[in-house]
Parts: structure tokens; C-alpha cells; sequence
């Protein structure tokens, strides 16, 4: 039978106070898990169970449990649903309760959300306008392309993501468009480069326009990656483009 204190400490939930129990044993109660239902814990037939870590600060005298089967288990308080509910302290290796508690495909959601990608601004040369007839030079600024990774270890559990670089198309303003990469910045010669034909109108320059799609995915101790929803960046450019008319003197 489960001391009445052990009952207690599992009133805390995911919570991280310590108590200390009558025998003078302090207990840290830990983040709550779930495991499956399984003969000897009660619950039985795959119901689910709830198991909260404890950490001892000395023996576990107050803990009715059999001796740790290797130094790598760790003690649960599990409370199994009734009726009648069934309480037990059991031993777990940290493998076992993550293959049934984490989710890795949250984790790596939630890493992906965390890894900068930054905010992209396109940049030009000429500055400050362009001119028909002569290419301007376009690149992006905040993202040079290099892939970005990011590492967990949740309960036993490795997860790895990645973020690289799908796609990345421009829209020059004019109604032309072109899938040309992230370009180079000045002084170097772009790989994004655009001849503008006409002038924009007065008042109205061209919106020169970056869309950049990075693929994200994820992988479980070391396994094969599997895709995440992708991450889109966009990025407006006002640009006015003036026209030169050569004029002849006789």
C-alpha cells in the first residue's frame, strides 16, 4: 500500500516542489509522463497510466518499491485509472516512458520555430533607381543559404532538424519573374540580374519581390529525415526605374 504522503506528492503534478516526507526523505516531483497500462500496475488492457518522476534524496523508505533492476531506471509514482484507482511505485528506464510520452514530431516543430532564420531584405545596385537597358543587380540580405540545424534530447529520445533552402523566386515588378537563387552581394556580379525595358511610372516605382521557401524536416535517433511544413520568407523592394534617351547634335 501506498503511504499517504506518496499520495500527496502526486497532488503536485508537473509541478517542481520538494516536500520532505515524515521519514526526513525529500522528494522533487518531477514532469508528469504517461505510460501504458501494463499487469502488476493496474489499469491493465492499454489504459493509460500516469507516472510522475521522483528523485531521492536518500533512501526511499516511504516508497513501496521493489530494489532498482540497474542504475539507469528511475522511480515513478504511477496512478492508474479505476475503478478503483490503483497507485504503485515503479521502476522505468527513461527509454521506455519516452517511446510511449514524446511526441518527436513536436519537438521538432517546436526547435524549428526556435532556429533564426531571420527576417530577408532584398538589396540592389544601382541604390537609389535603375535605368533601362542596364541590368541591376539584385541579391538578399539576413540569409546566406548555409542550412541550419538544431539538436534535442528529450527522455532517451534524439531528435535532429534542419532548415535549407528550397526555392527562391523573384518578381521583378514589370511582370517578369525568374527562380535565380539568393544572389551574390556587391561588389561581386549577381547571379540575380534584371534589364528593365520600360521606366516605371512617376509616383510609382516597381515592387521588386523575394520569395524564399526552406524546406524543413526532422529526424529520431539518427534515422531518415522526414519533412516538416516548410518556412516561407518574403521580401518587397520599392524600385524606380528611370529611362536615358541619347540625344544627338549635328
Amino acid at each position: 500500500m501506498i503511504p499517504l504522503w506518496a499520495t500527496a506528492a502526486h497532488a503536485y503534478g508537473d509541478r517542481t516542489d520538494a516536500i520532505t516526507t515524515p521519514d526526513g526523505v525529500t522528494v522533487t516531483i518531477g514532469r508528469s509522463e504517461t505510460v501504458p497500462g501494463r499487469a502488476g500496475v493496474g489499469g491493465g488492457g492499454g489504459s493509460a497510466c500516469t507516472a510522475v518522476l521522483f528523485t531521492m534524496n536518500g533512501e526511499p523508505r516511504g516508497v513501496l518499491a521493489a530494489p532498482s533492476p540497474s542504475p539507469e531506471h528511475q522511480l515513478y509514482l504511477v496512478t492508474c485509472p479505476g475503478p478503483p484507482i490503483v497507485r504503485s511505485a515503479q521502476w522505468f528506464l527513461p527509454a521506455e516512458v519516452a517511446a510511449a510520452t514524446v511526441d518527436p514530431r513536436a519537438i521538432a516543430e517546436e526547435l524549428v520555430r526556435q532556429i533564426p532564420v531571420g527576417q530577408v531584405q532584398v538589396a540592389v545596385r544601382p541604390v537609389t533607381h535603375g535605368v533601362t537597358g542596364i541590368p541591376s543587380l539584385f541579391w538578399v540580405e539576413g540569409y546566406d543559404g548555409i542550412p541550419l540545424e538544431r539538436s534535442v534530447s528529450e527522455l532517451g529520445v534524439n531528435v535532429d532538424v534542419r532548415v535549407s533552402l528550397a526555392a527562391a523566386t523573384w518578381d521583378f515588378g514589370d511582370g517578369l519573374a525568374a527562380g535565380a537563387g539568393l544572389g551574390d552581394a556587391w561588389p561581386a556580379r549577381s547571379s540575380v540580374a534584371h534589364d528593365y525595358q520600360v521606366r516605371s511610372p512617376a509616383g510609382s516605382p516597381h515592387a521588386v519581390v523575394v520569395d524564399l521557401e526552406l524546406a524543413a524536416e526532422f529526424r529520431v535517433d539518427g534515422g531518415a529525415w522526414q519533412a516538416l511544413d516548410p518556412i516561407t520568407r518574403t521580401s518587397t523592394l520599392p524600385y524606380e526605374v528611370q529611362e536615358i534617351q541619347a540625344v544627338r547634335n549635328r
